[in-house]
């Protein structure tokens, strides 16, 4: 699968379809909609929806005032770099030193991560931003870790 850079237009896997998705591989809503057993009716408007969504889009997203998701400002390479640096290649959680020579060595299989995440108010300062081990970030999902005390 060929790498997506940034701000070009990933369309729907199906043939003929030019719909834009969120991700290479995907298929688009309409072309979803079109598989058997893929599509069922709103409850409050009898619109066509996804079988695994309780209500249409409008409807979501008026129970939510309008609000899908917040804002969230884009982390530039030399705040990421000044993180990098600061926590010495080394995963807050545990422990896990980037190895190499290079900068880009040592970055591989880490990420910068959120400490109060972006959901909850957090922002994109460096005091609100840790180096995590790709392993350690993917289990915090649905969980808050704290990091270990030094």
């Amino acid at each position: 699968m060929a790498k997506v850079e940034p701000g070009q237009v990933v369309l729907c896997k199906t043939l003929n379809c030019k719909n834009p998705v969120a991700r290479q591989g995907r298929i688009c809503d309409s072309c979803y909609l079109e598989l058997p057993g893929g599509q069922k009716e709103c409850p409050r408007c009898q619109g066509i929806i996804n079988r695994r969504q309780r209500e249409c889009a409008k409807h979501m997203l008026d129970a939510k005032g309008g609000v899908t998701r917040r804002p969230r400002e884009a982390i530039s390479s030399a705040k990421r770099l000044t993180v990098y640096q600061r926590d010495r290649y080394t995963c807050a959680i545990c422990g896990k030193v980037g190895e190499g020579d290079t900068h880009v060595q040592k970055i591989k299989g880490f990420e910068i991560d959120h400490i109060k995440p972006n959901a909850a108010g957090g922002d994109a300062s460096t005091q609100n931003l840790q180096v995590l081990c790709r392993e350690c970030n993917n289990s915090k999902r649905h969980y808050r870790i704290t990091p270990k005390a030094d």
